[in-house]
């Protein structure tokens, strides 16, 4: 056991070092394009040669610099499907480009896990499919990219605001059955937050209610009062299996809405 030293003067640091810090601070990602450098990669296609703009490419913290107009030529020799690859050899400390072809189906890539074993890794940059007379770039071929951390930071806020329009706020609901002045709405999309919930009821004009989704456990009946024309009423709530039952004690005091505020 000892300690080396890595960011000091004179220290003797390994590309494993480096990778395996890269891997982390990248979040993890296993391969990628490195966003908002250079051209990213872009790709064309054109007399039977597919062409690739600037760009960094990183895999398994290993990064790899693609210069302009570095390209690779595709014979029409056959109907094929084919990926254009950096091949990573760490075996061999090697990184190639390639063209990978296949009859039927894409051709299947080595893609070992550089980060445990020394190994090797086809990271694919483009896709296409060529007859003996045409060469087709697939234009909806999604590659992996490596984002910058204030990229991720304000999409995980997005994220988080759309969920909370989605997740709280009011939310109308409609009974299922109307029995009466007895009215019968399906809570059962709420089962794991009904304590979370405020239950906002309305007798037409004659009350409003407010109470918890803390009271509406297991099977139950509670009931509220009111007062209307110096008249005491009450309203009942009754529960069980994710069913909830509203009714005035005054037959007609109905129901007129009922909103969830989670």
């Amino acid at each position: 056991m000892a300690l080396r030293r890595i960011t000091f003067d004179g220290a003797t640091v390994s590309s494993k070092d480096d990778a395996d810090i890269n891997f982390h601070l990248s979040g993890l990602v296993v391969a990628g394009i490195i966003q908002g450098l250079g051209e990213e990669l872009s790709v064309t296609a054109g007399n039977n040669t597919i062409n690739f703009g600037s760009g960094y490419v990183q895999i398994y913290g290993r990064r790899i610099f693609v210069e302009r107009n570095t390209s690779i030529s595709v014979s029409l020799d056959s109907t094929a499907s084919g990926f254009i690859v950096i091949d990573l050899n760490l075996a061999n400390n090697t990184v190639t480009l390639l063209r990978l072809e296949a009859p039927t189906t894409f051709p299947t890539l080595i893609q070992n896990n550089l980060h445990t074993t020394v190994g090797r890794f086809q990271f694919p940059i483009a896709r296409y499919r060529k007859t003996a007379t045409s060469l087709t770039l697939e234009t909806n071929f999604a590659r992996s990219m490596i984002r910058p951390y204030t990229g991720l930071i304000l999409e995980a806020e997005q994220r988080m605001m759309d969920y909370i329009h989605e997740n709280t706020g009011p939310l109308l609901i409609n009974p299922t059955q109307v029995s009466g002045n007895r009215f019968f709405y399906n809570i059962s999309l709420f089962p794991s937050n009904l304590f979370f919930c405020l239950f906002h009821v309305r007798l037409e004009n004659f009350a409003v209610f407010t109470f918890s989704g803390r009271h509406l456990v297991s099977a139950s009946m509670q009931t509220l009062s009111y007062t209307w024309l110096n008249q005491n009423f009450t309203l009942t709530i009754e529960y069980t299996f994710d069913q909830m039952i509203l009714y005035s004690s005054n037959t007609s005091h109905r129901v007129s809405t009922v909103e969830i505020w989670r």
